[in-house]
């Protein structure tokens, strides 16, 4: 009895924790910087109700693979608001090799390990 109330439980919180927590990448902005790099800007949206830090940004291949990262960010966006805006931080990766016509999987991480994932096409 005790192994099933105790797996009702952690499941019906990890539900609560979830929903109570949620980023939704709006868009993703390149920029072309020198030498065919880019500069990557990315509109993050919290759509939960709790406010949240974005930690981390990912960019990967479309076969998981990573292309380049960045894990020093401390973007803290309250519910109802985006990043990049006059108010709050922006999430970015600077000088990023991407290959035209090629997708990539842009992926943020908050501090409660929330991810949100968006698949785009460098142009």
């Amino acid at each position: 009895m005790w192994i099933w109330v105790n797996e009702f439980t952690s499941r019906s919180l990890a539900r609560h924790v979830s929903f109570e927590e949620s980023l939704n990448i709006e868009a993703v902005k390149l920029s072309k910087g020198s030498g065919g790099m880019y500069n990557v800007s990315v509109y993050v949206r919290n759509i939960g109700s709790v406010e949240t830090t974005i930690v981390a940004v990912y960019i990967l291949d479309t076969y998981g693979n990573l292309i380049d990262l960045n894990t020093s960010l401390q973007v803290t966006l309250p519910p109802g608001k985006v990043t990049c805006s006059e108010t709050y931080g922006c999430v970015t990766l600077s000088n990023v090799k991407l290959n035209p016509g090629y997708a990539y999987v842009l992926r943020v991480v908050s501090s409660r390990g929330f991810r949100s994932d968006y698949l785009f096409t460098a142009s």
